[in-house]
């Protein structure tokens, strides 16, 4: 699985925030700011992307465009990134960051089954959900015998299962990828303990 990871790792890295940043590097706004929202847009755009792959029937190949597209906005400003990364605050959230992903990654690992009674169905849909979007399902299709494609908001299955596809689409890669997502919710977290927290918040 190391091999799956670094190959997970690459993709979001070529992904997330060079899809965005040819936008973002244009506000006016704080470096930390800067690199949240380069993500949170590059997240968005590539969902953006992946839903219209969906929609428009393309094969799993299309998902490809996701890490090219962040390389190629990434690559002719990688000047005005570095530059912003060189701030104290932006590079304590890139530490802070690669610490919660390493933290999250880690109980990943221990895991050994996915059960917890009634909630385990959970846990399937979820991955259910994401290969339904990879593999092109009909949107009359039936979630765990009872759950309809409207039941979930798609964002985060759709991301995942883009990510997931140009790896490996088995259960394993999916969690790994849906954790990769799920930590990036400390960037967001970490510029609002700094907006109320000060200056040490982050840390």
């Amino acid at each position: 699985m190391l091999l799956e990871l670094f190959a997970l790792l690459a993709v979001f890295l070529a992904t997330v925030p060079g899809l965005a940043w040819p936008l973002v590097r244009r506000l006016s706004l704080e470096p930390a700011e800067k690199l949240v929202a380069a993500t949170a847009l590059s997240l968005l755009g590539a969902y953006l992307a992946a839903w219209i792959i969906y929609v428009a029937g393309l094969p799993a190949s299309a998902y490809w465009c996701l890490p090219l597209l962040g390389v190629s906005g990434l690559g002719p400003h990688r000047r005005s990134f570095v530059a912003t990364l060189r701030s104290p605050e932006a590079r304590a959230l890139a530490i802070g960051q690669t610490l919660v992903t390493a933290w999250c990654l880690g109980w990943l690992a221990l895991v050994s089954t996915y059960s917890g009674g009634g909630w385990a169905a959970d846990w399937f849909e979820h991955w259910e959900r994401a290969r339904f979007f990879i593999e092109g399902g009909a949107p009359e299709t039936i979630f765990i015998g009872h759950a309809t494609l409207t039941a979930r908001p798609p964002l985060a299955n759709v991301l995942v299962g883009a990510f997931a596809t140009l790896v490996r689409l088995d259960f394993a890669v999916y969690q790994i990828a849906s954790t990769l997502l799920a930590s990036l919710v400390f960037l967001p977290a970490a510029l609002f303990a700094r907006r109320w927290g000060g200056p040490r918040a982050i840390a």
